[in-house]
């Protein structure tokens, strides 16, 4: 007699489902040799919606599950989506996914043994994953966009890296026009859907690059925030306003700063591709005040870019350049951000050299070059010369670097009048 897993090894879903409500207790059963139970086969083998539901019900508990390689349902069911890339299933995938979120939120929290969280699985299927699975995924546990594989790897970079470039020359491959169309990511999708099933013509460019930066996008306000406000799914502009943050630095990791979520803010604030900032840049930089506005602590998205830290020692040497990069390709759509102090009166200077920035690859010298005449001013919070500060971070080269262009700083026990320097809020 026909289990109910086996029912489902042969694709017989509602079969399945008929002996499921005869038998529940099948749904507690593992099968070897993974120890896979019997949602964790369903979602492997992508049944319908009805039946993980079902099975959901009865055993809840195995959601959460673990396989012997680690994987729970969520991964099993969020790898290789390739059926909502020929136009079918789609409504399936979204909902497999809610309602296993629905009965154990914490299954977006569980890594496998290689240390993929769901969300990397998602990543990893492309543009195959609908913007609204990135949603649920990303809901139940912001912080996993900037959790790291065992390979060092992010959910955020792998999605970049996987569906944004080209293999051979590191090209990004989006159109900056269409991705200035994310607000409509989900229409464009099911108008691709739509297409790719009736096999009209080619539809990949008509949604991919505004789907892929509405999920980027989605990713840097958690990130960066903290969280998702699903009343705002449309536009992509507020967030809670509920915690307050400290002036004195420009990037704080998951604190929500503001009640506007603004894009190249967010990403110059992230551990993210330098080259994802540069298409930001080309995409956003004709958005009112996206390079020139303040938040509300005075910062510009240099500073937020200038104080970046690194959360990880794993790659470490990359992060430092990618926030350099980040600098530089700020600096040149605005370079007057650089001699603007934010509300509490620093300068990006001063905040790379507190976040550990290196002196080439970091941004330093850049920073530097662009406004010398920082040199000569007391960091206000401080109250160290920027050399001074360097020391004070263990940079000593930095400190040298900094002091050989100005020894006088020394020679005159550091009395130089701060009037000197025409940095000030603006």
């Amino acid at each position: 007699m026909a289990t109910v897993q086996r029912l489902i090894t042969s694709m017989q879903w509602e079969a399945a489902e008929s002996r499921l409500s005869e038998y529940p207790d099948e749904a507690f059963s593992f099968a070897p040799p993974l120890n896979e139970s019997a949602l964790a086969t369903a979602c492997r083998m992508k049944a319908n919606a009805g039946l993980i539901a079902a099975l959901v019900k009865v055993n809840p508990d195995a959601a959460t599950h673990k396989l012997i390689t680690g994987k729970t349902p969520l991964h099993l069911w969020c790898s290789d989506l390739r059926r909502t890339s020929r136009g079918v299933g789609f409504a399936d995938d979204v909902e497999v996914v809610r309602t296993i979120l629905s009965a154990r939120p914490e299954a977006a929290t569980i890594p496998d043994a290689d240390g993929w969280l769901p969300l990397h699985s998602a990543c990893a299927s492309g543009s195959a994953a609908s913007v609204s699975i990135f949603r649920l995924l990303i809901s139940a546990y912001p912080k996993s966009v900037l959790v790291r594989n065992k390979g060092g790897v992010t959910p955020l970079a792998m999605l970049w890296d996987r569906s944004a470039l080209n293999d051979e020359d590191g090209r990004c491959i989006l159109s900056v026009d269409a991705a200035r169309f994310h607000e409509r990511a989900a229409e464009m999708e099911r108008i691709a859907a739509a297409k790719a099933f009736n096999r009209v013509g080619d539809v990949r460019p008509l949604g991919n690059s505004a789907a892929l930066w509405s999920k980027i996008l989605l990713m840097a306000r958690a990130a960066y925030h903290g969280s998702l406000d699903d009343h705002e799914r449309n536009s992509g502009t507020q967030v809670d306003d509920s915690i307050e943050t400290d002036t004195n630095s420009a990037s704080q990791e998951n604190v929500r700063r503001e009640g506007i979520f603004r894009p190249l803010h967010a990403l110059a604030g992230i551990d993210c591709p330098a080259s994802m900032v540069e298409f930001a840049i080309k995409v956003h930089a004709r958005d009112p005040g996206a390079l020139d506005e303040p938040d509300r602590y005075g910062n510009l998205p240099l500073h937020v870019a200038a104080s970046r830290r690194t959360e990880s020692s794993i790659d470490y040497g990359q992060s430092d350049f990618d926030r350099g990069r980040a600098i530089m390709m700020i600096l040149k759509a605005y370079p007057h951000a650089v001699r603007v102090s934010n509300a509490a009166g620093r300068v990006p200077l001063n905040l790379a050299i507190e976040s550990g920035a290196t002196w080439v690859q970091g941004g330093i010298q850049q920073l530097f070059e662009r406004a010398p005449e920082a040199l000569e001013a007391r960091d206000m919070q401080s109250r160290l010369y920027p050399f001074m500060l360097a020391a004070s971070m263990g940079a000593t080269e930095v400190s040298f670097l900094l002091l050989r262009h100005n020894p006088d700083l020394v020679a005159s026990g550091c009395i130089v009048e701060t009037e000197k320097c025409s940095l000030k809020y603006a």
